[in-house]
C-alpha cells in the first residue's frame, strides 16, 4: 500500500518481537521473488536464531509439547489471549503473579496506574497457523539453517542486500539480547547492532528524555556477543535517536507530514489518530 501511495518508492521496513520475525520472513520472500521493494530492514527485540537454552521459553519446547500445542490450538482456530498472558506471566512468576497477589489481593492495595502496565495487558489472539509456525521455528530453527519455506520459497536472509538495523535490550528476558545478537551473523555486511539498558517493553515504550537511558554500539560484529560488548562504546540517551539518524543516512530524505500522503480516494483515512482500536 505504501509503495502504491508513493509511486513505487522503496520501504524502510520495521518489525518488533514476533512482528520482526514476520518482517524478516517477508523480506526473505521478496528477495527470492526478486522484488526490490525494501530500502532497509529494522528488527527490534527479535530472535531469528532460536535456541531452547536462551530463556525459560525453552522449557515449553519439545517434540511432544509442540505437537500437543498445535493440536489444541488448531481445534480452536487461534491461540487465546488468556493463554498468551499466562505464558508471559509465568516466565517471571514472582514479579508478574505473586507480587500482585500480595499487594492487590492480600493487602487490598490499588494496582499501580502506569501506562506500561496498561499497555502490557493488551494481548491479542494469535491465528492457529501463525502459532504453529512460531512453534516450529522455535523447535527446529529452520530459518537460520536456510530450510524454512514461505509461500513456496526457501528463505536465505544473507541475500538481503540492504542495510539491517538490530536492537536488543540488556535486561530483556523474553528475547535475550545475546539471542538477538546472533541475527548479526545471518545477514550480509550492512548490519548495525545496538544494545540498550532496558527490558522487553521499555525498549519500545520508554520516554526518550529519561536521563537513565543509555545504549552501546560497535561497528565490529564478532560471532561472540560478549566480544562485541567488550569492544562497544557506551552512549548516554535513547537508542531511538541513533536509529533515526541511521534511517536518514540510508534514505533519500524526509517527507512533510502535511496529510497529502493520505489525501487519496483509494486509501482514505478510517478514523483520526490514535484510531478506533484505542478510543473504543
Amino acid at each position: 500500500m505504501i509503495r502504491d501511495m508513493r509511486s513505487g518508492v522503496k520501504v524502510n521496513l520495521m518489525g518488533a518481537c514476533a512482528g520482526g520475525l514476520t518482517a524478516a520472513i517477508a523480506a526473505g520472500v521478496l528477495v527470492k521473488k526478486r522484488r526490490d521493494w525494501i530500502n532497509s530492514l529494522s528488527l527490534f527485540i527479535n530472535v531469528l536464531d532460536s535456541r531452547t537454552e536462551d530463556s525459560d521459553f525453552g522449557l515449553f519446547v519439545s517434540e511432544r509439547s509442540v505437537a500437543a500445542q498445535k493440536a489444541s490450538v488448531r481445534a480452536k482456530g487461534f491461540y487465546d489471549e488468556k493463554d498468551v498472558f499466562e505464558m508471559f506471566a509465568w516466565l517471571r512468576w514472582e514479579e508478574n503473579i505473586m507480587s500482585f497477589l500480595r499487594r492487590n489481593y492480600l493487602l487490598g492495595e490499588e494496582p499501580l496506574a502506569h501506562p506500561l502496565l496498561f499497555w502490557s495487558m493488551d494481548y491479542t489472539r494469535i491465528p492457529a497457523a501463525m502459532h504453529s509456525d512460531l512453534l516450529e521455528l522455535s523447535l527446529n530453527n529452520k530459518l537460520v539453517k536456510g530450510e524454512w519455506r514461505a509461500i513456496g520459497q526457501r528463505l536465505q536472509l544473507e541475500r538481503c542486500g540492504y542495510p539491517i538495523y538490530l536492537m536488543a535490550g540488556s535486561t530483556d528476558h523474553i528475547t535475550p539480547w545475546k539471542a538477538c545478537y546472533r541475527s548479526t551473523q545471518m545477514f550480509a555486511d550492512q548490519t548495525t547492532f545496538v544494545l540498550t539498558n532496558q527490558n522487553h517493553t521499555q525498549t519500545i515504550c520508554a520516554r526518550t528524555d529519561n536521563k537513565h537511558l543509555r545504549h552501546w554500539t560497535n561497528a565490529e560484529l564478532p560471532e561472540d556477543p560478549d566480544a562485541w560488548l567488550s569492544g562497544a562504546t557506551e552512549h548516554q540517551g535513547s537508542w531511538v535517536y541513533h536509529w533515526i539518524d541511521w534511517l536518514r543516512s540510508h534514505s533519500a530524505g524526509d517527507y512533510a507530514a502535511d496529510g497529502s500522503l493520505y489525501a487519496q480516494t483509494k486509501y482514505p483515512p478510517l478514523d483520526p489518530a490514535p484510531g478506533r482500536y484505542v478510543t473504543g
